[in-house]
Parts: structure tokens; C-alpha cells; sequence
């Protein structure tokens, strides 16, 4: 191929790869996300990764909180979502007061940083004490119970990465590195 013929075909490429992007943005605007942005797809491969937030919440007799959400089986620890934009401290206060009326008062102590195959996220998981004696915690809309438990007696139906969370503070273990 000529140098003519090759500057012809390399000359239309920004034109070419501007048209490719246009595409992409006016189909991640009709499916409601954002093209180039974290919530959109790595090269229309993959989704992007998540980011949750959960909280170890002990009261003063080191037992630790768990919830059961509505119309979900089983026991978990307080949490959920990052949303963009969003620090994890910010996202950890936001949901532990809609969940359970508690607004943390200092920055928690960061317990780890797990990474979450099944749902191609990480999920970092804070300690907090429960300020509250005796008076147990107020439950959200999105609840439908929140209990404190001895570590030694967890329910049957507790998530498995509540329990190694909680298993790991009880024994002074290292932290997984999966959630």
C-alpha cells in the first residue's frame, strides 16, 4: 500500500473513532448510565466494579448487630452500596442511620478492605461501639429486625461473610482477603 493510500485510510480515523464514541454516549444515555464513566463498561466487556460499605457494630458487652432485611433470608451485618461520588465513612453513616437511627461519631475503625468475587465488588467493613447501653437499636424501613448477638451465639442463618467478619474479631484472626 502507498503512503497516499495509507494517509487517506489513518486520516479518517479521528473521524472514525468520534463517531464510535458518539454512538456509545447516545446508547449509555438511553440505558441511563454514563459512557466514560465509572459505572459504565470496561471497553463493553465487563461492568464496572461496586463498592459496598458494612458495619461491625458491637455494644458494651462486645456483642454484635445484625439485621434481616425485608423480603431477604438471613442475618447481615449493617451496610450496603457506595454511591458515586460518595466517601465510604459517608456511605457507612448514611446507611447505618437509615437502618438502625445511629449516627456514627468519629471515624470508624477500618476492620478491611474485601474483595467480593461473585459480585465483582469490594466491600470495606468498619468496627463501631454502640453508644447506647442497654437500649436496643431502632429499626428502618427496609428492616425487618435488628438484634444484638454474643459472637458465640449466632443465629443458624447469619451470611458467611458476617460470620468470618465476626469470627475474626473475636479471635484477633487477620482479616480474609474475600469477602
Amino acid at each position: 500500500m502507498s503512503n497516499r493510500a495509507l494517509w487517506r485510510v489513518f486520516s479518517h480515523f479521528p473521524v472514525i473513532l468520534s463517531a464510535i464514541a458518539d454512538k456509545k454516549r447516545r446508547s449509555a444515555a438511553r440505558s441511563g448510565s454514563s459512557y466514560g464513566s465509572a459505572s459504565s463498561t470496561n471497553r463493553g466487556e465487563h461492568p464496572a466494579p461496586s463498592l459496598g460499605v458494612r458495619g461491625l457494630v458491637f455494644d458494651h458487652d462486645a456483642r454484635v448487630l445484625l439485621v434481616r432485611r425485608k423480603g431477604i433470608a438471613g442475618w447481615y451485618l449493617p451496610g450496603g452500596p457506595v454511591h458515586r461520588g460518595e466517601s465510604v465513612v459517608s456511605a457507612l453513616a448514611r446507611h447505618l442511620e437509615a437502618e438502625i437511627d445511629f449516627q456514627i461519631p468519629d471515624v470508624p475503625l477500618l476492620h478491611g478492605l474485601f474483595h467480593h468475587p461473585r459480585a465483582r465488588s469490594h466491600v470495606a467493613c468498619y468496627i463501631l461501639l454502640w453508644p447506647h447501653s442497654g437500649i436496643e437499636p431502632r429499626i428502618g424501613r427496609a428492616l425487618e429486625e435488628a438484634r444484638f448477638y454474643a459472637s458465640t451465639d449466632l443465629p443458624a442463618t447469619v451470611s458467611g461473610p458476617a460470620r468470618a467478619r465476626i469470627e475474626e474479631t473475636a479471635s484477633e484472626a487477620p482479616p480474609a482477603l474475600d469477602w
